[in-house]
């Protein structure tokens, strides 16, 4: 799927959690910089621009992610930047919407695969690993809603898991 194809071409990315890292596999890169201006869905339904971002991916030039620190006001949103236009899914989603400034690209990309990623105080997520917080007691009291719920325990130094029925 090719994405950036035109002026001004938006990409919408979202998720029921707020995410902070976004993976772009191209099969296809873009042959100059797509020159993107990132934007998120605050608490009051409106769109900001998300200034703190780390791209790897040089504008759609390669494979890469792009990354940003989670603002305090992220909110979730199901319409268009123009907030007019609603998307297709009527869900409210934690959005992340990336806008390709750079006129006349000539070659756009074209992605293979779209991950999505983040971490809270609990837990990072990446494309390669999971890393649970440590906790010396466990977290949830075992029983059947909790079945196969993993945590680490710091004081054996090993991963659990809830097994239905068990502490």
């Amino acid at each position: 799927m090719g994405i950036f194809e035109n002026d001004n071409s938006v990409v919408y990315i979202g998720s029921t959690t707020n995410f902070t890292e976004i993976g772009f596999s191209l099969d296809t890169s873009a042959s100059k910089n797509a020159e993107l201006v990132c934007y998120y869905c605050a608490k009051d339904g409106t769109w900001k621009v998300l200034t703190t971002l780390i791209d790897t991916t040089n504008g759609m030039k390669n494979s890469g992610t792009i990354s940003f620190l989670n603002p305090s006001d992220r909110g979730s949103c199901n319409d268009k930047i123009d907030d007019i236009t609603a998307l297709p899914d009527t869900t409210n989603y934690s959005y992340i919407a990336y806008q390709r400034t750079a006129n006349a690209i000539g070659l756009s990309p074209i992605e293979s695969l779209i991950s999505v990623g983040g971490s809270s105080e609990s837990f990072v997520l990446t494309e390669d690993y999971i890393k649970l917080n440590p906790v010396s007691l466990p977290p949830v009291t075992c029983d059947a809603s909790k079945d196969g719920a993993l945590y680490y325990d710091s004081d054996i130094k090993k991963h659990c898991s809830c097994a239905a029925g068990t502490g």
